[in-house]
């Protein structure tokens, strides 16, 4: 996806934004990777004048992050994550992050989506929750993609 820094946060993006129909959350579009200013105090928080946003929703001052398995485990990248978290909450936006793990499990996911959803002011389906068929096969083709050479099949 266009400005996507990685094939999870696109995982992510199509399927919060894909219609129901396609096995998506049909959730507004987010900007990726959108530069935020920090404020004098927040800077100092975070480290730097202003932070990117994995998935963000400025207008509802929303941040959505999902921490990768490799680019998110020294010591150093917990550290700066942390510090540019806590700059963003400074502004005041609410920070959801999200992980591999809570990505693979569609309950957990589900929770996050709902979670999403009701911060921007949209409402989910019910009955298109859960395993649907269209959800199953989205999720299926985006893992193999994401663990091929990149291309949805």
């Amino acid at each position: 996806m266009e400005r996507s820094a990685s094939p999870m946060e696109t995982f992510d993006e199509i399927t919060m934004c894909f219609p129901a129909l396609r096995g998506g959350y049909a959730l507004p579009q987010p900007r990726m990777n959108h530069w935020i200013p920090l404020t004098p105090k927040a800077a100092r928080i975070a480290k730097r004048s202003g932070c990117y946003l994995d998935m963000g929703y400025p207008h509802c001052k929303l941040d959505i992050e999902h921490h990768g398995k490799l680019d998110h485990s020294s010591d150093e990248d917990v550290a700066s994550d942390r510090a540019r978290v806590n700059g963003l909450k400074e502004i005041g936006f609410e920070v959801i992050e999200l992980t591999a793990d809570q990505v693979g499990d569609l309950f957990a996911y589900e929770f996050i989506i709902e979670r999403i959803a009701r911060i921007l002011g949209k409402r989910l389906q019910k009955k298109s929750m859960g395993a649907t068929p269209a959800r199953t096969a989205l999720r299926k083709a985006l893992y193999e993609w994401n663990s091929s050479s990149g291309r949805i099949r």
